[in-house]
């Protein structure tokens, strides 16, 4: 149930990220989960990710297009920047890799191949439970969804004090 509530979770964040920004995407499939996401995480998401747009400039959009847009290489790009979203800690690295998410799947979409995010971001999300989050949710409760929420949000204050 855990898994489920964490993709769902991701499912929502990255739904409501791209609607604000114009762009239209559903999962294939819909996690059955409950709905711990709140706009606030969203619109964090957003601004982290536009905070740090020149270390995506130099990640996502340094990789030629073409290359980055075979179904092999996006996979696996897609994986290292999962990974690497979790080298803090593990509610900053949902965080972060909430925001990743965000910014490949615009990616995609920039180059009309939003396609690709079925097949390259959603599998990954259940790849990264699966992998690194497991027992973290393994006595998972409402409490914790409330930290994961609050990390994100204190990112994002803590990059507007250091910006000031």
């Amino acid at each position: 149930m855990e898994r489920d509530n964490f993709i769902k979770f991701v499912f929502d964040t990255l739904v409501y990220c791209l609607n604000v920004v114009g762009l239209q995407w559903a999962p294939i499939e819909i996690a059955i989960g409950d709905g711990y996401f709140i706009y606030e995480y969203g619109d964090a998401v957003l601004q982290y990710r536009n905070a740090n747009d020149e270390m995506y400039r130099k990640t996502i959009r340094a990789v030629p297009h073409d290359k980055l847009l075979e179904v092999t290489a996006l996979l696996q790009y897609v994986q290292n920047g999962a990974i690497l979203s979790f080298e803090d800690s593990l509610f900053e690295g949902i965080f972060k890799f909430c925001a990743f998410l965000v910014d490949i799947s615009i990616y995609c979409f920039r180059y009309e191949r939003s396609d690709l995010i079925d097949i390259s971001v959603v599998p990954c999300v259940g790849f990264m439970y699966d992998q690194y989050l497991a027992d973290l949710f393994r006595d998972c409760n409402h409490k914790m969804w409330n930290e994961i929420i609050t990390t994100g949000l204190e990112i994002v204050e803590r990059q507007k004090e250091e910006s000031c």
